[in-house]
């Protein structure tokens, strides 16, 4: 299987909303960690997150583009880790992309986005996209015994997926 097979075999049985940990690295070269709403997963592995542009989040990915995540599916036990870099996308640099997922959002969510405003139908400043391009993943179905479990890793090496599986204590 390519690695978009093994996305859709073991996120598919996710119930939305899907969210992820995701970490970045601060200006203090720590790891930050933090839960987030997956917007979306398009077909080649790429993801989508909403993001406020003055989030601590935000502010560690315009010094350092490198982000992680992890998904766990406890009703089919499985851990995916995902590696890759972040392109920030704002009204400024793409008004109509960020406009269409903007209209997505439930009047819930967008009354995040309006601290000190007024509610609008027009996507504020502050609302920004995380596009995420893995670079790698790697998905660990959980068998038990633990120990029999076997990790399915996939790194990209010149725009091919190459696919290597190891023990889980390799």
């Amino acid at each position: 299987m390519n690695v978009e097979s093994y996305i859709r075999t073991y996120l598919k049985d996710i119930s939305p909303p899907l969210f992820a940990q995701v970490a970045t690295v601060g200006k203090d070269h720590t790891p930050h960690i933090r839960t987030l709403l997956v917007a979306e997963i398009s077909s080649a592995g790429d993801l989508l997150f909403y993001s406020n542009t003055q989030s601590d989040k935000w502010k560690d990915l315009t010094l350092n583009r490198n982000i992680s995540l992890c998904f766990y599916n406890q009703d089919n036990p499985i851990q995916t880790i995902v590696k890759g870099a972040a392109t920030l996308v704002t009204k400024c640099i793409d008004p109509d992309f960020v406009q269409v997922n903007w209209d997505k959002l439930s009047s819930d969510v967008r009354k995040i986005y309006f601290v000190d405003r007024k509610e609008s139908p027009q996507a504020p400043g502050n609302f920004g996209m995380i596009l995420m391009k893995p670079d790698y993943w790697e998905f660990l179905p959980i068998k038990d015994p633990y120990f029999k479990s076997s990790k399915i890793i996939f790194r990209k090496s010149n725009s091919h997926w190459l696919k290597t599986e190891s023990g889980v204590l390799s």
